[in-house]
């Protein structure tokens, strides 16, 4: 553990959080003590450590399991840094290593969620989120989803950005890649009802938070299905929507 004053190079990383995500590096920013705890517990490279000073005693079994280096600094210098009021006091950089193939994920998966277009940081967050709430194994992202190992994605998802293995490939990639899963294109438009559906091996796909999935991606899936919801009410948030279909899928399995 190391103090450290505003002209320390160490502090690079953490220089103007927001724009982080634009250097194109290969660091990735974890901000708050959740989403640090799980970049400990991931397969990533934990690099640096940033602790305001006033949190050190609290922050203590963190900063002692934190396998990377510990920089200590004061709020003001932190807040200087970063270039915003970072009132959490926490954050960790990470390296964003080598990336996974769809292969890699589906061969030990049997829940999965492909993504196509989800444009929004925060829902793709809450998707990962979700996804290690209803025990989904993998991720599957086609490539006008956003960032997964983005500041904003990392900090929604608590830092199940990092647990949950994700890889990013054409959707037709992603789908020739699915052999002995049934695909479920997730739309209010479908006839079949979500909880009929019954399978061993399932990948949810989930679509642009406006305009859903796509015609194309819908006639890749095995099966279009809806979620039943009251009468006028013809759509969810991406996030929410996944989290009630994850949820169903996770009790006609069981």
């Amino acid at each position: 553990m190391e103090r450290v004053t505003l002209d320390d190079h160490r502090l690079a990383p953490f220089t103007g959080m927001y724009a982080a995500d634009e250097r194109g590096d290969d660091l990735c920013i974890i901000e708050s003590r959740l989403a640090v705890e799980s970049l400990i517990d991931s397969p990533y490279e934990a690099v640096s450590l940033l602790v305001a000073e006033r949190l050190v005693d609290s922050l203590a079994p963190l900063i002692d399991a934190f396998p990377g280096l510990v920089l200590v600094a004061s709020q003001d210098v932190i807040n200087a840094t970063v270039g915003f009021n970072m009132h959490r006091g926490v954050a960790a950089c990470a390296r964003r290593g080598a990336a996974r193939t769809v292969a890699d994920v589906v061969a030990t998966s049997s829940r999965l969620v492909v993504t196509e277009g989800v444009s929004d940081p925060e829902n793709l967050g809450a998707l990962f989120r979700n996804a290690a709430a209803f025990g989904v194994d993998g991720m599957l992202l086609d490539p006008t989803t956003c960032d997964a190992l983005s500041r904003r994605t990392i900090r929604v998802s608590l830092g199940h950005a990092l647990r949950v293995r994700f890889a990013r490939a054409s959707l037709t990639d992603i789908v020739d890649g699915l052999d002995g899963v049934t695909t479920i294109a997730l739309t209010p438009n479908a006839t079949t009802a979500l909880r009929d559906v019954n399978a061993d091996r399932t990948a949810l796909l989930v679509g642009n938070e406006g305009n859903g999935l796509t015609e194309a991606a819908m006639a890749m899936a095995d099966v279009r299905a809806a979620i039943p919801m009251a009468k006028g009410v013809d759509s969810l948030n991406v996030a929410t929507a996944a989290a009630v279909a994850l949820a169903m899928l996770a009790q006609v399995t069981e």
